[in-house]
């Protein structure tokens, strides 16, 4: 009786188990939704690019930005998303870009892009042109954090090194 017991405890613990096995892999991977952005950083600007110690060439003419921007970030569940609505504003700091001066921009931007997260919720963002992009998701999928710098891979392309921290709140599926 114990054996007929046993034999038909294990399909129901198997019939039990199943939907929390594919609850498990929908956690992380199973990012979906939009999102609203709000972001800022600075960069450093040189005309005729940078060392390989990211100093400027000592010939260039060199100042410093500010970036503030805004956008909204679509993931889908299948590894890839869009960013739409995008603008950026920028404060070029004196003595500004030479024969410009000091002065304040604006652009729109969108692009497309690839992700994973990994089991700690830790994301990559893959843009079409640019450095990676890393942060991490909260656990419950409603903030997301990004940082990046951008460093030419060649210095002397330059002609800026910027950072930018962004934050992510959702606002649907």
């Amino acid at each position: 009786m114990k054996k007929l017991a046993v034999v038909l405890m294990i399909p129901a613990l198997v019939m039990l188990m199943a939907p929390l096995a594919v609850a498990g892999q929908a956690g992380w991977g199973a990012i979906h939704g939009t999102y609203a952005m709000i972001a800022t950083g600075s960069c450093l600007y040189s005309t005729l690019g940078f060392y390989g110690d990211h100093t400027p060439v000592a010939e260039s003419a060199v100042w410093g930005a500010t970036t503030m921007a805004q956008a909204v970030w679509t993931f889908d569940s299948r590894g890839t998303g869009a960013v739409t609505h995008g603008w950026n504003y920028v404060l070029d700091l004196p003595p500004g870009a030479p024969g410009v001066g000091p002065i304040a921009r604006q652009h729109d931007f969108s692009f497309t892009f690839h992700y994973e997260v990994d089991h700690d919720g830790v994301i990559t963002i893959y843009p079409p042109s640019g450095p990676n992009i890393l942060g991490v998701f909260s656990t419950d999928h409603k903030i997301v954090t990004l940082g990046s710098a951008n460093v030419p891979e060649d210095l002397t392309e330059g002609p800026a090194i910027c950072n930018t921290a962004r934050t992510l709140y959702w606002v649907s599926n």
